[in-house]
């Protein structure tokens, strides 16, 4: 008797179902990534603020009296009074913008001088996707993180005690 025929593997099969559930995954990280991004028109904002864009869910721009480093240095005490942690990116650290981070939520804010104004400051405030999610802990500073991808640095406040 004859031994039964068997069919070969098709090994198209494997690279279907691989990529299928590769586009799966993709699929699903980008739909949590989604849910990552901050409403920016929610933010807190400096006191006589002047929105100069409509409202719009990743960025808003808004206008403020006075010259641009006062209002940087106001931004970076009223983003880290509501929470908001400061960090910059590695080998940025001479950016002009500002980072920051407060749970899954990130926040770029840049800065201008108002067009036509030079006694306004305009604020620059765009949503930033984390992709590399590592909570801060409280209390940190001097922060370098990298949100797309894993690099983490910062100095922590210790006790030192001295040994005798």
């Amino acid at each position: 008797m004859p031994a039964p025929k068997c069919r070969p593997h098709a090994p198209a099969r494997r690279y279907v179902l691989a990529a299928f559930w590769l586009a799966w995954i993709a699929g699903a990280s980008v739909a949590m990534a989604e849910s990552g991004m901050v409403e920016v028109n929610q933010l807190p904002r400096l006191p006589d603020a002047q929105e100069t864009t409509d409202s719009q869910t990743d960025r808003v721009v808004y206008t403020v009296q006075g010259v641009v480093p006062s209002t940087v240095q106001s931004v970076k005490t009223l983003m880290t009074d509501t929470g908001w942690m400061q960090y910059v990116r590695p080998l940025e650290e001479t950016a002009t913008g500002l980072l920051f981070k407060k749970g899954v939520h990130g926040l770029s804010v840049s800065f201008t001088q108002a067009l036509g104004r030079p006694d306004r400051s305009a604020v620059h405030y765009s949503a930033n996707r984390i992709y590399a999610d590592i909570p801060f802990p409280p209390g940190a500073t001097d922060i370098v993180y990298d949100e797309r991808r894993p690099y983490f640095e910062l100095h922590s406040p210790r006790q030192h005690r001295r040994e005798s």
